[in-house]
């Protein structure tokens, strides 16, 4: 399943906007299996309840990010945050990303892909807790309460001015 999701759906380039929203929800879809698998396996309740089978869903991404974190110190690039499935370096050279490429390609078997660049990031203390503006402008939101159904329109209000001075 994750095969799908990275080397099919996800990398699913197209022009065509209905296409790319397809493909998109159907990698969104798919993450979000996974993400249930790890669950709802590591769940007592459930009838297949099996704590080593939760535990790899897991394991093989900690695994991964913690070797290309170890390849990208060598190469003295400066990881400002790291996540389950993600590392944040800070002002990368176009060199260096394709090393760091090739390796997991060869080493781990996983095409690493570049999701954003960002000119600000705002990171809290939080996991999968941030904030960013990235170089063509788009605002994105990670975890943070600005994205709740719940929060007071004050905060989303003030929220949205700070979004308009950031982009500016």
């Amino acid at each position: 399943v994750r095969d799908i999701r990275v080397k099919y759906y996800k990398t699913l380039v197209s022009k065509n906007k209905e296409e790319k929203l397809f493909s998109t929800t159907i990698q969104a879809a798919l993450k979000v299996f996974i993400n249930a698998s790890y669950g709802v396996f590591g769940n007592e309740n459930f009838p297949f309840f099996c704590p080593p089978m939760a535990e790899s869903v897991t394991a093989y991404s900690r695994s991964a990010l913690l070797q290309a974190k170890k390849l990208a110190e060598q190469m003295d690039l400066n990881i400002v945050y790291g996540d389950t499935d993600s590392l944040f370096i800070y002002r990368p050279s176009e060199k260096q990303l394709g090393r760091l490429k090739s390796w997991s390609v060869v080493t781990l078997g996983i095409e690493l892909d570049v999701d954003y660049s960002f000119r600000y990031l705002v990171l809290s203390e939080h996991k999968k807790n941030y904030f960013g503006v990235t170089d063509d402008n788009t605002v994105i939101v990670k975890g943070l309460q600005l994205k709740k159904r719940n929060t007071a329109s004050f905060i989303k209000d003030c929220w949205k001015r700070i979004q308009m001075v950031l982009i500016e």
